[in-house]
């Protein structure tokens, strides 16, 4: 009664893992985020007429995450903020032109030869 701690246990934290609802995930001591708040990159594969070692890019307009790759191999990934609505056009394109010293280059190395 006097030396109680003044927390309580959160109940999922009771529960093995495997049991426990994807609700939310432990960011540190007894903090938490809704899973619905976190993004997860989802690697995809190579899309066809792109060489084994060449760049490119993924953009996921669901989780509004842009993943970089050499060939099949994802080598950066940020968070974007594509058009409002999910009005950014899907599709596969060519990258035909670089505006250079635009600050949007993922890694150095990485220009596009006009």
């Amino acid at each position: 009664m006097g030396n109680s701690p003044a927390y309580s246990v959160d109940p999922l934290l009771l529960l093995p893992p495997s049991a426990r609802p994807i609700l939310s995930a432990i960011l540190c001591d007894r903090e938490w985020v809704d899973a619905a708040e976190i993004r997860q990159p989802i690697v995809t594969a190579r899309p066809a007429g792109v060489a084994a070692g060449e760049k490119w890019i993924d953009v996921d307009t669901d989780q509004q995450i842009l993943i970089a790759y050499e060939g099949d191999a994802p080598v950066f990934i940020t968070l974007v903020s594509t058009g409002i609505n999910h009005s950014t056009p899907t599709g596969i394109y060519r990258i035909r032109l670089d505006v250079s010293g635009a600050g949007s280059s993922p890694k150095s190395g990485w220009t596009v030869k006009n």
